[in-house]
Order: C-alpha cells, then sequence, then structure tokens
C-alpha cells in the first residue's frame, strides 16, 4: 500500500493514480513510473542508470527518454519547482512527502470452516430499520451450510464471521456476526 503526499497531490502507486485537490490527473504509464521512483526516494538523488532500471527494465533506451518525462512532470506541477536536476548525475524531488500510517491493529483473514454442530443458515430479505439496525420482514429459508470466512486477530481470537448465502430469488447475500458468539 504505497500512498504519498506531497503539497496538494496524492499519489497511489497501487492504484496508479495521481490526485491534485482530490482531481486525478492521467499519467502514463512510463510518466507514472518516472513520478513514482522520484516520490518513492524524495530527497535522495536518484541516478539516470537507476531510472533505467525502474522505468524501462527489460528495454534499451535513451537518456532522452527520461528527459522527456522529467520534462512533461515539471509542466504539470508548473509553477512549482518539485524537480531538481543534479547535471550529469540524475534528478532529486525536493518537495516533503509523507506516507500515511496505518491505524489499528493489522488482521489476517484466512478461511473458515463451517463448525458441524452449527445450525443451518438462514437466508431471506434484509430490510433497513432507521436508528435501530436490521431485520428479516419476510419468510426466511433454509440454505444448508455455505462457506463462512472469519476475521481473526493476531491474538488469534475470532472477532467477526461472514456468512454468504442466496435467497430464493437467487440475491447473494452476505451478513457478519461479530464477537465470539458466547451471550451472558
Amino acid at each position: 500500500m504505497a500512498k504519498y503526499f506531497f503539497s496538494s497531490y496524492f499519489l497511489d502507486v497501487d492504484e496508479r493514480r495521481l490526485l491534485r485537490d482530490n482531481e486525478e490527473l492521467r499519467l502514463r504509464g512510463k510518466l507514472f513510473d518516472t513520478l513514482r521512483v522520484l516520490v518513492e526516494n524524495a530527497g535522495k538523488l536518484v541516478r539516470k542508470d537507476a531510472f533505467m532500471e525502474s522505468v524501462w527494465p527489460d528495454s534499451v533506451v535513451e537518456d532522452n527518454n527520461l528527459d522527456y518525462c522529467i520534462s512533461q512532470l515539471r509542466k504539470l506541477f508548473h509553477p512549482e519547482k518539485y524537480i531538481e536536476t543534479v547535471p550529469r548525475h540524475g534528478y532529486r524531488f525536493v518537495a516533503e512527502v509523507t506516507s500515511p500510517k496505518p491505524q489499528g491493529q493489522s488482521i489476517e483473514l484466512e478461511p473458515a470452516v463451517q463448525r458441524p454442530d452449527a445450525p443451518d443458515q438462514q437466508i431471506g430479505f434484509i430490510e433497513a430499520v432507521p436508528r435501530v439496525g436490521y431485520r428479516f420482514p419476510g419468510k426466511v429459508e433454509s440454505a444448508g451450510k455455505a462457506p463462512i470466512s472469519a476475521v481473526v486477530l493476531g491474538d488469534g481470537l475470532k472477532r467477526q464471521e461472514i456468512r454468504y448465502c442466496m435467497t430464493s430469488d437467487q440475491a447473494r447475500l452476505a451478513y457478519a456476526s461479530i464477537g465470539n458468539g458466547v451471550t451472558g
């Protein structure tokens, strides 16, 4: 999950998106890759051969391809001067770059197996009830045993169980139970 902020820009490497003030700016492949290398190495000199290995790994290209990408990025960021040239060596991205910090505890998703003593799942239509939650207003039918997914925290305790089933009119339905299932 490589995401970077600089000035009014947001660069999402995984989604290959660049946003300026929440408006998407379209970048061609090599232009995006050039920006990615600069931003990932913000404040550091990125040598031309490092660009060639990262942006054009399986190609033999001339320096003017890199020069063109840098020129296009400078036009995009004008009047700001985020890219510094280090003559005969490479380029440096000089804007202050920050990355969002992950919040909360990380979780691992792993498949779970239906317990043999678990009752058949129930399916039906869910209706939202304002300020109350959700309820099943109509007929509920047995769906048999269906696959379950569980969210398991690092301590090994199951916190959420998500079940998937299908209604009689073939609509897919997912519902979750939260906690360890023990009621007081």
